[in-house]
């Protein structure tokens, strides 16, 4: 309890009694005065008197302890109530010195004056802290507030204020003091009412302080009656209650948490509970009830006055409630529109605004029950974007997100307007296509939407260009389910998949037995890196004049325990889309490192050793990590390493420069694969930092003679060596290839001219033997006849 307010003390810094002390302080001033008041009830008038003082001045101390000992944040109320105890204990002194002095108090006196300018303070302090507590306007407080004070005014009026009008042996200024104690606790209860009805902090210091003000009213208001019947006993049990005010508020004060009491807290929309109900109808039922008990005893009514409270407080009544109904109205209409919204939310994509799988799903449900009283066909499509993840990797997901609500919006755009896009999560979206008069329609719808691709997206400035990969499903003539077309939709999209980027595919029955060896084949490729089912082959990087080894590319191959050896273009495919490739990739990076510097150390000459990436690979922001942690492990120079990638990756996903250019800083080269098959411009290839172009085996296979074909491998020649790249010619198979090549100053190669894939331990023996001698004299049984 001791260490929330410690901290606030400042500089001063209590030693742990003393700080135990004060932590205690509240509960010592409750039990010893509380000791202390009803121990004066045994004591003489004039001892009775001055303990009772000072308890008040005790009190007085203690509200301003609280204020240093806890600094709270607002100060002004607390200096306030301060003050009023001050003025209550000036008034108890005079009152004690005339009483006991002179033998008699007159009335009214200086005292009253003190007493009474005690009230204004206190309501001051608490309307400050209404308003710290309760931010902005509170309508509804301030009306409940005035009801129960109406209620109050009426009893108040018929049993304090009135009798005192209606005494004609009363002086005016006697009048007048006397009425005035009445209606300052009428403020007084308009103000209570009103702090306790607000929202705020119900500390245990804001209890004391509820309680030190509602005994005062309780204390008033017995006085006030005694007084009436001169019944008031001084020293007598009236004055406990007026102490146990006077202690709960010096215990608010020393209380840690009054630092809180003026803390504004989270405001409830109309909370009108049943308590606060009940005291607003008890005080609207006030003056009806006190009408009735005068009038059953033949009292004399002030009617003006006691219909005039029963109209008002009524009146405020019905104000109240007319507005906990608006509210309750309001609160109705914000939920039937959250159970709206909800409902959208439940059916739609979040993110695009699209329906989602719930939705779709019972559309074509629907649409396959309507299909049975019409003759109209239907199709299911289902769209996957093709490289996706890795242009979310490489800009970010924003604007990923961004990307996504363009594709839907275009997909929507290329359909009819009575057709159902969703998404189904991630890159995924389908289409349903119903009332369709012939399958044709669907597969002329695919092929639309595809064209739709061919044109960039611009995202914050930068063009993407995304393709689909589609599968088309259309509905049998016998029955079946939207869950069953669905899956057939998603088989046929694997089916395009695995065709190459930006295909479609319409669904046929056998699709589902390779779908089934395609889950098949994904549930074999986990773990066979554990299991060591992975192997590599190299195929020799030669230099054509004289077919000498300098290099080698690492070819991955999967001997599969019943498939046998498996090539990539078997697998890859379901390595990409399910992320295993980074795992096998890295598998391959260190086997290949590993096996090329076991080879630096027989032939000091060996140039380097290729290791292929993948797109995923490339935009893994731990690849460079990676690299450096397999040159590390291997020994090998980073300058012997070659990290090749596609074109079409280098061109087609974003991010890629940057990863090249922290591979580029580990000291590795870098090759761009199969060159002139993509859509590389003069300005991408400028910008791209890569050291070795493999000219395509397509263009090298076109080396037949013909002027025209030679013109296009010189053109990319003249275009490496002006740019200063190293160009390799990939799928050498003849001898008038290999001359045209070294012909036209191309003076690196790899085919089956020189040699298939190899065994490492092949590529060893040739080290061996000829320290990097030509290739065909180390392997007299590869070609013979080729042999130079």
């Amino acid at each position: 309890m001791f260490i929330p307010y410690a901290r606030r003390l400042g500089r001063w810094s209590p030693r742990p009694l003393t700080a135990g002390l004060i932590a205690r302080s509240w509960w010592l001033l409750l039990v010893v005065g509380g000791s202390l008041a009803v121990i004066r009830l045994l004591l003489p008038p004039l001892a009775a008197a001055t303990i009772y003082d000072l308890l008040s001045l005790a009190t007085a101390l203690a509200i301003v302890a609280g204020i240093v000992i806890h600094r709270p944040e607002h100060r002004l109320p607390w200096l306030l109530l301060a003050l009023a105890q001050l003025l209550y204990l000036g008034g108890d002194v005079l009152w004690d010195v005339w009483l006991y002095g002179l033998g008699e108090a007159p009335f009214p006196s200086v005292a009253d004056l003190s007493y009474l300018s005690a009230y204004p303070a206190i309501v001051v302090a608490l309307l400050l802290m209404i308003r710290a507590r309760s931010p902005g306007s509170d309508r509804k407080g301030l009306i409940e507030a005035l009801i129960v004070t109406s209620g109050v005014a009426v009893a108040s009026w018929t049993f304090l204020i009135d009798p005192y009008l209606q005494d004609t042996s009363l002086g005016v200024l006697d009048v007048a003091t006397s009425v005035a104690y009445p209606l300052a606790d009428l403020l007084l209860v308009a103000v209570i009412v009103r702090l306790m009805v607000s929202s705020g902090a119900r500390t245990v210091s804001y209890w004391f302080l509820s309680a030190s003000l509602l005994l005062a009213l309780a204390a008033d208001t017995l006085f006030a009656v005694q007084a009436l019947q001169s019944s008031y006993v001084e020293n007598g049990p009236l004055d406990l209650l007026f102490l146990a005010s006077y202690l709960s508020f010096g215990a608010a004060a020393l209380h840690p948490s009054m630092h809180d009491v003026a803390t504004p807290a989270p405001r409830d929309v109309d909370r009108l509970s049943w308590r606060r109900f009940a005291l607003m109808m008890a005080a609207a039922l006030a003056g009806p009830s006190i009408i009735a008990v005068e009038w059953l005893n033949g009292l004399t009514l002030n009617v003006p006055v006691l219909v005039g409270g029963c109209i008002v407080g009524s009146a405020l009544v019905v104000i109240r409630l007319t507005g906990a109904v608006h509210t309750l109205a309001g609160m109705l209409a914000e939920r039937d529109d959250l159970q709206i919204r909800l409902s959208h939310l439940a059916f739609h994509d979040d993110l695009t605004g699209l329906a989602n799988r719930a939705l779709f799903l019972d559309r074509v449900a629907h649409a396959l029950s309507r299909r049975q009283l019409r003759s109209a066909k239907l199709a299911v499509l289902l769209v996957d974007l093709d490289d996706f993840k890795t242009v979310n990797d490489s800009v970010g997901h924003d604007a990923g997100d961004e990307l996504l609500i363009a594709v839907g919006e275009r997909i929507r755009l290329a359909l009819r307007g009575h057709d159902t896009v969703a998404r189904l999560g991630g890159d995924e979206f389908s289409i349903l296509l119903d009332d369709l008069d012939d399958d044709d329609e669907a597969i002329v719808a695919g092929e639309r939407l595809l064209a739709q691709f061919a044109v960039p997206f611009e995202i914050r400035g930068r063009e993407f260009f995304v393709t689909p990969s589609i599968g088309v499903a259309l509905a049998p003539d016998t029955d079946t389910s939207a869950e069953a077309i669905l899956r057939d939709a998603d088989i046929a999209m694997y089916r395009a998949k695995a065709r190459g980027k930006g295909q479609l595919a319409v669904f046929e029955p056998e699709m589902r037995l390779a779908m089934h060896d395609r889950l098949a084949l994904q549930a074999d490729l986990r773990g066979a890196v554990e299991r060591d089912e992975f192997r590599l082959l190299y195929q020799p990087v030669v230099e054509i004049g004289t077919r000498r080894l300098v290099g080698a590319e690492a070819l991955l191959r999967w001997q599969h325990p019943t498939r046998g050896l498996l090539t990539p273009a078997d697998f890859l495919l379901v390595a990409e889309e399910t992320g295993l490739i980074v795992q096998i990739g890295r598998w391959v990076l260190a086997s290949a490192t590993a096996e090329a510097s076991r080879w630096l150390e027989l032939a000091p000459n060996f140039a380097s050793i290729t290791v292929n990436l993948s797109a995923r690979e490339l935009l893994d922001p731990g690849l460079p990590a990676l690299v450096a942690s397999a040159l590390t492990a291997s020994g090998l120079p980073a300058e012997r390493l070659v990290l090749e990638i596609t074109e079409g990756i280098l061109v087609e996903q974003g991010g890629t420069l940057d990863a090249l250019a922290h591979l580029r800083a580990l000291g590795v080269r870098l090759a761009m694969d199969d060159f002139g098959t993509g859509f590389s411009s003069l300005g991408n290839l400028r910008r791209l930092p890569i050291h070795i172009v493999k000219i395509d085996q397509s263009f090298v296979l076109a080396l037949d003679g013909r002027t025209r074909n030679e013109a296009v491998v010189e053109a990319i020649l003249r275009l490496c060596e002006a740019l200063g790249y190293q160009p390799i010619a990939e799928g050498v198979e003849t001898e008038a290839q290999a001359a045209s090549l070294l012909a036209m100053g191309c003076n690196l190669g790899q085919g089956y001219l020189f040699a298939k894939p190899l065994e490492a331990s092949k590529i060893v023996e040739h080290l061996v033997a000829l320290n990097i001698g030509p290739l065909q004299q180390a392997h007299p049984t590869l070609r013979p006849e080729l042999a130079s």
